[in-house]
């Protein structure tokens, strides 16, 4: 790990060097700029990224896809004469947003850590644990939805 730099905004971010893995045959490294204790740090950092690394990016992948952690244009007020109503892509990424069978309180967890970069003291103090209680209670929560992708057994 090293240091990102000083400037505005890095919030004591680190670069650390991973290996992405792209496809099933090929993998790429990359340096990627993240706060220690977040998602990114947390299950990225290794060698070889996990399966909770890629169960976690699939999730966020599904709520940039459907538009809900942004907030969306009202598609009825379009000025246009071209169609109008949800993209099929989003309605596919809704659905499938729907169907992990997680809780509401699973679903706020990972959406603070994985998709707003929380960590996991930061998480814990809005839950009254500490961080490393809530490390194991995310890393069970990535698990759920690890298992729902198929990325684990």
């Amino acid at each position: 790990m090293r240091a990102a730099t000083n400037e505005p905004g890095y919030e004591g971010a680190v670069l650390i060097d991973a290996t992405v893995r792209i496809s099933q045959t090929r993998s790429e490294a990359r340096s990627i700029r993240c706060r220690p204790g977040t998602f990114e740090h947390e299950y990225g950092a290794k060698k070889t990224a996990s399966a909770l690394y890629h169960a976690g990016m699939h999730f966020s992948g599904l709520w940039e896809r459907a538009h809900i952690s942004v907030p969306s244009p009202d598609l009825r007020r379009s000025g246009s004469t071209q169609w109008r109503g949800l993209p099929d892509s989003r309605a596919d990424a809704l659905s499938e947003i729907k169907a992990v069978p997680i809780g509401k309180d699973q679903r706020s967890r990972l959406i603070d850590f994985c998709i707003f970069g929380n960590t996991s003291a930061e998480i814990g103090a809005k839950w009254g644990m500490d961080r490393r209680q809530m490390a194991s209670v995310l890393k069970s929560d990535l698990m759920s939805v690890a298992r729902h992708f198929r990325f684990v057994g």
